[in-house]
């Protein structure tokens, strides 16, 4: 249990080798704040305290007189890294973004270190009180973007970005040796400018991982696509990093049991101004036992990245219906490219009934579609 507690960028996990990185078994470590939905902070702040934030914030952090007792890390991070929130929604915008990144850093970092690394263990699943601490799903039952970064990051068969080594990592933790994967690396500048495709073949062994490909250096900010197929072609595993040419650098002298500061920050402040973006979205509903299954088909009708995409389902309140199970969120869809994404419904929940999918990105406009299920 050596920590952190507090937030920390993906790099740590597979730099650090003395406190709480990517070896042996850690038995309790978070990556800090994990800030909820709009929905969610206004069951939890009065109205007229939801911006800027403020102490009625901070009472719902933690209880502790050391530490992660409000949100000025969090805040900090997104301020050094993505530029300072003009208001509540980009702020929680960029939260997400963070969130997501250094959540899915963290257990792939125990991943990509196998056999070194054998397991971790997240502090914690989900909030006894309306919280912004360490929560892949909220209080009132409503996942965080820390929950679909962990399912990402543990996709059984995948490929994994070492933010130490600048490689690509295979990752493979079925109980089988898996012959002829094929790997598709692909690198786009954040003006959608396709940068480098690469494609190759490998084995890889039962519960291990390994490295396949040296990345380039760029002198700006890349997105990399990551895509893996099978032996017979098909897609089973997808990863999609934004990383900045300025690295974070942490102060290892003065690190503590739940906290590492920085020197130097990553930085992101030109996703702020990505080139907008256009998605076609078409679905289909079909009933499987008890649950509706729903389909939703993303399709990118332009040459430029579709970034950072939540999917979610509302009443006609606006209230998010749950529980729900999305296969997948806070996708991205690659300049002209089609992903198709699955949510299964439990049949109570929305049986005859008008129910609204929306679709809002980094650089997408927000939709609604009217949903009816017979």
């Amino acid at each position: 249990m050596n920590g952190p507690y507090e937030y920390v960028s993906p790099n740590y996990w597979f730099e650090d080798t003395k406190k709480g990185g990517a070896f042996g078994f850690n038995t309790e470590t978070s990556p800090g704040a994990q800030i909820p939905s709009l929905e969610t902070i206004k069951k939890m702040i009065p109205k007229d305290k939801l911006w800027p934030i403020n102490s009625a914030w901070n009472y719902h952090c933690t209880s502790s007189l050391l530490m992660s007792n409000n949100l000025d890390v969090n805040t900090l991070m997104i301020d050094k890294r993505y530029g300072k929130s003009e208001d509540i929604n980009e702020y929680l915008m960029k939260s997400d973004a963070l969130g997501y990144e250094a959540m899915r850093g963290m257990f792939e970092g125990f991943r990509a270190r196998i056999p070194k690394a054998t397991g971790i263990i997240q502090w914690m699943l989900n909030s006894a009180w309306p919280s912004f601490y360490w929560q892949l799903y909220d209080y009132y039952l409503l996942p965080t973007s820390g929950y679909y970064a962990t399912r990402k990051a543990n996709n059984i068969t995948q490929l994994i970005y070492d933010y130490a080594k600048n490689q690509i990592i295979a990752v493979n933790e079925s109980l089988n040796t898996e012959k002829k994967l094929k790997a598709q690396i692909t690198v786009y500048d954040f003006n959608s400018n396709l940068l480098k495709k690469e494609i190759l073949n490998f084995d890889i062994n039962s519960i291990s991982s390994r490295s396949i490909f040296q990345m380039d250096s760029y002198p700006e900010g890349i997105f990399l696509d990551l895509k893996l197929f099978d032996k017979k072609g098909v897609q089973i595993a997808s990863n999609l990093y934004w990383l900045s040419n300025k690295k974070d650098v942490f102060d290892w002298d003065k690190s503590l049991w739940g906290n590492t500061p920085f020197k130097e920050y990553a930085d992101f402040t030109k996703l702020n101004d990505l080139p907008k973006s256009e998605i076609t979205t078409t679905y289909s509903i079909k009933t499987i036992g008890t649950n509706e299954e729903l389909n939703v088909t993303l399709t990118n009708t332009n040459s430029k990245m579709a970034f950072f995409i939540h999917l979610n389902m509302t009443d006609s309140q606006n209230n998010t219906i749950f529980p729900v199970f999305w296969d997948d969120n806070y996708v991205s869809v690659l300049p002209n490219e089609k992903r198709t994404i699955k949510c299964v419904i439990p049949k109570n929940l929305v049986q005859k009934t008008k129910i609204r999918l929306v679709i809002s990105g980094w650089n997408v406009g927000e939709q609604t579609h009217l949903l009816e299920i017979k």
